[in-house]
């Protein structure tokens, strides 16, 4: 059973249970015969075990035609061996309460017939319009027959009847028998109204059941749409270490880790405070989601964890949550792609250039809060990051002496000589220009 094509709201307005849309009608149907197929045919067949027991009774109840009874009780027990064995093929399955249906105007049929070769001073002609009564109201309950099913077999049940009773036994025009044909009227409509009532219930209920099935399915659904989608909405917030570590918490609890090496990145837009005020607002956004969006790429290319954007500042660290040796050489290859991504892009016709400072070293990661929470690091290598990009120049890649010490045998480095740090006093810096030919080679 496919919801896929219905929301909650939809399901909804067919509280009624009127008939449904196209497509949900043909799925109650589907779901209908899933569910009652198998009892169906046990009826079916159970029907024809007394079909056939009571052949006994037509040796008194028909002297002079109880041969002929025989041969029509034979008759029915095969067409229905035949119309449950029809039940199960795929092709007749949209079929199946019309199958059923037949299995009941079948049994009608046969007594029917029964009461045409029978004797005016016989008991099956004067009784055995009982077994259509039976018929009426029976089916419906014992086949599992909704509303218009039961309304087709009732009238076509009395009809036939009707038929035999007037034109092939000519009751009417023998006043001692009109009034066994009107009692025998009087029950048969009797019957029909508890046949066609019993559908209408069938149906109401089939269909209540369908659409409250529906409706939880459909709510099962959407909140695991809205799982997945929170999940997601985690892990593009967090590392998926960190999202899985939430997820598993009982009760909340401080999420924090050491990190021995790692490299941290920052990078921001020169003049940025010029550029936003010739911009409008949604101009200013689509251009930093634009730039912003394309560092992504290269975080998720370098496997690198970013951590946030602040303004036009934005910050990657490498070693986090994951420990990798070569977290400084990931950070350099990723801002050596950084300079040459901002090298070919304009804005207000002047190159876009970034600031670009990194920096190796302890650091402390972690989640803080408890809404809008982010993962972030703290520690001195991160503070010296960050003065690393504020002190840098337009279009290059300042690092620290330590970051240097890691990437100096596969990247080209230049001395810029000492900067003063705030809190630390004059540091040695360099200007990453570029990766060795043989890191080329391999990139």
């Amino acid at each position: 059973m496919s919801l896929t094509h219905f929301s909650l709201l939809d399901l909804l307005q067919h509280q009624s249970l009127r008939r449904f849309p196209p497509e949900l009608e043909a799925a109650f149907y589907e779901d209908l015969y899933q569910r009652t197929i198998r009892l169906t045919q046990i009826a079916m067949l159970g029907v024809s075990i007394p079909t056939a027991a009571f052949a006994i009774l037509d040796v008194w109840a028909a002297p002079s035609s109880w041969l002929v009874f025989w041969a029509i009780r034979i008759g029915i027990v095969v067409l229905f061996i035949l119309l449950t064995l029809a039940l199960r093929l795929p092709s007749l399955k949209s079929w199946f309460l019309w199958i059923t249906t037949s299995a009941g105007f079948v049994f009608v049929l046969g007594i029917a017939m029964m009461i045409g070769f029978s004797q005016p001073q016989e008991l099956s002609f004067q009784v055995y319009f009982v077994g259509i009564v039976i018929a009426i109201v029976g089916a419906p309950a014992v086949f599992g027959l909704l509303f218009w099913q039961s309304l087709i077999l009732g009238i076509a049940s009395i009809s036939l009847y009707s038929w035999i009773a007037i034109v092939m036994q000519g009751l009417l025009s023998i006043p001692e028998s009109r009034v066994q044909f009107l009692a025998a009227i009087f029950f048969l409509v009797g019957g029909f109204w508890v046949g066609v009532t019993h559908g209408y219930h069938n149906e109401r209920l089939h269909r209540q059941n369908f659409l409250q099935s529906c409706i939880i399915e459909r709510q099962r659904l959407e909140a695991e749409n809205l799982r997945e989608e929170s999940e997601q909405l985690l892990l593009n917030i967090l590392p998926s270490e960190i999202a899985d570590q939430l997820k598993a918490q009982t009760k909340p609890q401080i999420i924090a880790e050491d990190f021995p090496q790692a490299s941290i990145l920052f990078a921001d837009i020169v003049n940025f405070a010029v550029i936003s005020a010739q911009m409008k607002p949604t101009e200013l956004v689509e251009f930093l989601n634009q730039v912003f969006s394309h560092f992504d790429l290269l975080t998720d290319k370098y496997g690198l964890e970013k951590i946030k954007t602040i303004g036009d500042c934005y910050m990657v660290a490498a070693g986090v949550p994951r420990p990798r040796p070569d977290h400084a050489h990931a950070l350099a290859r990723m801002a050596l792609d950084i300079r040459n991504y901002s090298a070919s892009q304009e804005i207000y016709g002047e190159r876009l250039n970034f600031r670009i400072g990194i920096n190796s070293g302890p650091v402390t990661a972690g989640v803080i809060g408890r809404r809008k929470f982010i993962y972030d690091l703290w520690g001195d290598a991160v503070n010296t990051a960050s003065r690393m990009e504020s002190h840098g120049l337009g279009g290059k890649i300042q690092v620290t002496e330590a970051t240097y010490q890691l990437i100096q045998a596969d990247f080209l480095c230049q001395p810029r000589g000492l900067v003063s740090i705030k809190g630390k006093g004059e540091i040695p810096v360099y200007l990453l220009l570029d990766a060795k030919p043989k890191l080329l080679e391999l990139g």
